[in-house]
């Protein structure tokens, strides 16, 4: 997410560029130069990513004029760029507080409030300055996206699906009229709506809308997994061994895809009863990063095997990370109770389900 630049018009960069190469000239333009080329300069250096050289030039403006518009979203934006969002903040405020409900100032620092808020997780302040820059701004896909995004992180699901769907919509439009129209962006929206149908446990709704966000290559990773996981959800285990497995093989270099990838793997193994290769699988898923699904799971594919040793080794492990996972606790005395039955470790043959003794384990964990 970044700051919106209302000044995007090539005849205006094409005159700044040409004002600073005659400033160039001047050994000390910095200190010389009228506060509107300075200005230009601050845009030029934030644009082309140096944002902490680009504030200090237009705080000195803003001390000389402190009621600009302009000059108050140049530095904010600033500021945002430079990983400062409560500082930038303020001067987003204040440049909305002098805009005299000028567009597209308004609309933009209005937006550009909301990528501040998220940042410092103000979720509700997100969802308030992304509904004025729309009312602002008018409908824009870009901002609903964003506000589905603040309105997901504050829980509301339903709210953050419509406005997601919104957003969607706009971007099919022919002549979208806004730069955020492309393929990539339609993408992000259907990767984060289907995540948002998953969570909902509206799995068939979405499947459709992460299979085209995976078209045309289908070689993304999160969207692979993404896909993998509403399979999963719908009972479908040989496509989702399949999409879980190409996801874990196209991302060895991301911990989280990869080991997430590994563990909705071997989830699906122990539902097709190949208990061995679940067991191997969470091995391999634990190298990339501890989880107590995944401890539980291989305690599950353990246990199914008769290594009770193991599989009360990993309930206890479980447990440590997660004290509340009943689950695991369940099950370690399940799996003590058998062990104690049938010997330490080694083969043996679980007790059948409906046999006197201990319940049978519960079903393995969903991936995280």
């Amino acid at each position: 997410m970044s700051c919106r630049n209302y000044r995007k018009t090539p005849l205006f960069r094409w005159t700044v560029l040409a004002a600073l190469l005659a400033a160039f000239s001047l050994v000390q333009y910095r200190l010389t130069m009228p506060a509107l080329s300075r200005e230009h300069l601050a845009w030029l250096l934030s644009e082309s990513g140096r944002p902490v050289e680009a504030a200090p030039l237009l705080r000195d403006e803003v001390m000389r004029d402190p009621f600009q518009p302009e000059l108050l979203y140049g530095l904010a934006c600033c500021l945002y760029r430079s990983g400062e969002a409560r500082k930038s903040f303020d001067y987003f405020c204040r440049a909305i507080a002098n805009s005299k409900n000028r567009e597209p100032l308004l609309s933009n620092a209005f937006f550009s409030l909301g990528g501040a808020c998220m940042d410092m997780k103000e979720y509700k302040g997100a969802v308030s300055a992304y509904s004025y820059a729309l009312e602002f701004g008018g409908p824009d896909a870009e901002a609903l996206y964003y506000r589905g995004v603040a309105l997901d992180e504050g829980g509301e699901l339903d709210r953050a699906v419509a406005d997601m769907s919104a957003s969607l919509e706009l971007l099919a439009e022919p002549e979208a009229p806004h730069t955020w129209a492309t393929r990539e962006s339609e993408r992000i929206v259907r990767h984060h709506l289907g995540v948002l149908f998953i969570r909902l446990g509206r799995p068939g709704e979405a499947v459709p809308l992460l299979a085209e966000a995976m078209a045309p290559d289908g070689n993304l990773p999160y969207v692979l997994y993404a896909l993998a996981y509403a399979r999963m959800e719908l009972g479908a285990w040989g496509p989702a061994l399949e999409l879980f497995g190409r996801a874990a093989a196209l991302s060895p270099a991301d911990p989280d895809i990869h080991g997430d990838a590994l563990g909705g793997r071997a989830f699906v193994l122990l539902r097709l009863g190949r208990d061995a290769e679940a067991a191997r699988v969470c091995d391999e898923a634990l190298q990339w990063g501890e989880s107590p699904s995944l401890y539980y799971n291989r305690a599950c594919a353990n246990g199914a095997l008769g290594r009770y040793d193991q599989a009360v080794a990993d309930c206890g492990r479980a447990l440590a990370l997660d004290p509340d996972h009943a689950e695991a606790g369940h099950n370690r005395r399940c799996y003590a109770a058998m062990r104690a039955a049938g010997g330490h470790g080694g083969e043996g043959t679980p007790l059948a389900a409906g046999a006197s003794g201990p319940l049978p384990p519960l079903a393995p964990a969903m991936p995280d």
